[in-house]
């Protein structure tokens, strides 16, 4: 099976709008987020949305998504929606399929990724579709005294 095609946002919060649109809530734009080692940086959460789009007539079997946090934490895989939720183009076949996955409260310490796994029967199949990565800034440098 060919490798999907994948978008993922990176973002605080998603509201729902009344005529069903989304809204993404402080996206992350950067690839890469600088954060001090003295000073933890913390947000409420972080709402990882992937969108993901296989070609082809029937839903895939066996996927989900997987977040790791930049400690190497991962909690449990996000199994794929119930089929009423994919969505399948009449015309292409190409089936897509939104995931959404929380994390509460978000803690940064150190330099790492946010990484998005998609893999397939428990790690069988597995690739890296995004990350977010965080970068140190050094300290300041201290003045020689003179």
């Amino acid at each position: 099976m060919p490798k999907p095609s994948v978008i993922v946002i990176f973002c605080e919060d998603i509201r729902s709008e009344i005529d069903g649109k989304k809204s993404f809530i402080g996206c992350f734009t950067s690839s890469s987020i600088s954060v001090s080692k003295d000073k933890p940086f913390q947000l409420p959460k972080v709402i990882v949305n992937a969108f993901v789009q296989w070609d082809g007539f029937s839903p895939p079997d066996g996927w989900q998504l997987r977040v790791e946090t930049p400690t190497g934490e991962s909690g449990e895989p996000f199994p794929l929606p119930p089929a009423s939720d994919m969505k399948i183009d009449p015309e292409t076949g190409n089936v897509t399929i939104a995931f959404q996955a929380t994390i509460a409260p978000f803690i940064v310490s150190s330099s790492g990724n946010l990484s998005v796994f998609l893999e397939k029967n428990n790690g069988e199949e597995c690739h890296c579709i995004a990350a977010l990565k965080f970068s140190e800034i050094p300290s300041p440098k201290k003045r020689k005294s003179s």
